[in-house]
């Protein structure tokens, strides 16, 4: 057993969480698992702690508080499945946690809210108020440092948005010194470089300081990277200011100690995806598409790609008998990203160039510089072996400034020298989509729309079917949240969404090659019975209440 605690402190994510599954399996669970929960910087980690150690009041007021979300939500729908015929224990368990940390305040009272049935006014202490009426939860605050303005002039909750204004500064960031804590925990790679770099040029002992006291908790798992760097500038004296700063923190002197490993994907913010199982296929089929009549087609805007009502994503691994059987059914539109493993693979080895021709294959980017829109649309044609991709998006945009005149012009650039088909972008933000949709130049939008998600309903959805843009909904199915109880139909929840007028086509991410064939089906079904409809509705309706008080209560704290 000594050989697995001593992994727990291992500088690589996968090899601790090796020893993670191997010790939560010990009864009692060693006390070094408690320290992991409470110091491992991989939120992957730490879930699988939360996951696997005893239901007790320690493990409660540590992964409550975690910095991550997934962690704080691993442990609340513990809680809820455990006491839910237990309100005395659960009353007898919760007296015994501390509940200073608004983190675990929020969770408490997220879990006491689904005990209680979920009603329309959540029992909690009046201190902790109920969610704003707001039509969609609110983005996470930015962290306002002390003594510094609400938010600098230069913030943007869009990472490219932000990643641009900060690198055009220069050496007028010296005089945002203050916020560079901030910055050196930003998820974004090239932002914590920035920052980096800004305290190796300009940072004085105070900056270091406070940059120093603003690290308060082990599992802020982007700062690790960010003073490990810091540290392997500095020279002699302002190391040892550094060290000085945070030596009552052992963990802290840990993280400035050199280190050669790469930063691994485990450690990431998105959920790690399932490798699809090898598939012994010959190489270079050239598939027959199905018969156009088989699917339903439509156009996607007006000049837009004639593509199947559902796309098919690669998101969970779906394997290459998958995206085979899906050709020959007659889908012909497909969406990529680079993580996406087993589909590169079936689109690189296993089909002809005249068949890739015949597909619709959607790209995106999540940044902003011309350049790296070029590097990102010509990976992606590189990986899969294509001539041209079909449709290239702008990811997520949170600020209308990732839609700048020379990101514009690149796009365009790219459609005229037949690198892409066309371009659009996809948004949470509904007046960011109702100005996009107001330009001529933004043609495709990629929209969230679900039983649970209505509001481009009442907005964007009309305005794209006067305007004749191609809309192309996600997140149909809530991320599974609507799949509860299981024999709920997945089918009924895309044809829904299809339904909507304004709501050219959706994507579809199955897992299995029995999920694809259950999705497809969507698309020979009949319009929706209004019993059903309003059956869909009314589970909608329970989903986008939970969602509005998690939110609330845990995602956003």
């Amino acid at each position: 057993m000594s050989d697995l605690t001593s992994n727990l402190q291992h500088s690589s994510p996968s090899v601790r969480r090796a020893a993670i599954d191997e010790l939560v399996t010990l009864d009692p669970a060693p006390a070094a698992l408690y320290a992991a929960l409470a110091q491992d910087p991989s939120w992957i980690n730490r879930r699988a702690l939360a996951q696997g150690l005893p239901l007790d009041p320690q493990l409660c007021a540590v992964a409550l508080g975690d910095p991550h979300w997934r962690v704080r939500h691993a442990v609340t729908e513990r809680l809820i499945q455990h006491f839910t015929d237990a309100p005395e224990r659960w009353r007898a368990l919760r007296a015994e946690i501390a509940c200073d940390d608004p983190r675990v305040a929020g969770a408490l009272a997220y879990v006491a809210w689904r005990l209680a049935g979920a009603p329309d006014t959540a029992p909690v202490p009046a201190s902790f108020p109920a969610p704003a009426p707001a039509p969609e939860p609110t983005p996470e605050p930015t962290p306002t440092p002390p003594d510094a303005p609400e938010r600098p002039s230069f913030w943007s909750d869009d990472p490219a948005v932000l990643h641009r204004r900060v690198s055009a500064m220069g050496p007028a960031l010296r005089d945002h010194r203050v916020w560079l804590p901030t910055l050196l925990g930003h998820d974004r790679p090239a932002i914590r470089t920035i920052a980096v770099r800004a305290l190796l040029r300009w940072g004085t002992d105070d900056d270091l300081r406070r940059c120093a006291d603003a690290w308060q908790d082990p599992r802020q798992m982007w700062l690790h990277d960010s003073f490990r760097r810091l540290a392997a500038g500095l020279d002699v004296q302002r190391l040892k200011v550094l060290r000085r700063a945070g030596a009552h923190r052992p963990w802290f002197l840990a993280a400035l100690v050199p280190s050669d490993d790469r930063p691994v994907d485990i450690d990431s913010e998105r959920e790690p995806r399932p490798l699809a199982a090898p598939t012994e296929v010959e190489s270079n089929i050239d598939l027959a598409i199905g018969p156009t009549d088989t699917l339903p087609r439509v156009r996607l805007g007006k000049h837009g790609p004639a593509v199947t009502r559902m796309g098919i994503s690669g998101h969970y691994g779906l394997p290459a008998d998958g995206y085979r059987i899906a050709i020959e059914r007659g889908v012909n539109f497909f969406f990529w990203e680079p993580p996406y493993w087993s589909q590169t693979c079936f689109f690189r080895d296993q089909l002809t160039p005249a068949a890739k021709a015949e597909l619709t294959v959607a790209a995106g980017t999540f940044d902003m510089a011309p350049k790296t829109l070029a590097r990102d649309v010509h990976r992606a044609l590189k990986q899969m072996k294509l001539e041209r991709l079909g449709l290239f998006f702008l990811f997520w945009v949170r600020d209308e400034a990732r839609l700048a005149p020379d990101v514009i012009a690149e796009l365009e650039r790219l459609q005229q020298v037949g690198d892409i088909g066309g371009f659009g972008l996809s948004t949470h933000k509904y007046e960011l989509a109702e100005r996009a949709l107001a330009d001529s130049r933004w043609s495709i939008i990629m929209l969230r729309h679900s039983v649970a998600h209505r509001t481009a309903e009442l907005c964007c959805l009309p305005l794209a079917a006067q305007r004749e843009v191609g809309v192309i909904t996600f997140s149909n199915l809530c991320y599974g949240r609507l799949l509860s109880p299981p024999d709920a139909p997945a089918a009924q929840l895309y044809r829904y969404s299809l339904d909507t007028p304004g709501v050219s086509a959706c994507l579809s991410a199955p897992g299995t090659v029995a999920h694809l064939e259950a999705n497809l089906s969507a698309l020979t079904m009949p319009a929706l019975p209004a019993a059903a409809r309003a059956r869909l509705l009314a589970r909608g309706a329970e989903i986008y209440r939970d969602n509005r008080w998690f939110s609330h209560c845990i995602r956003w704290r």
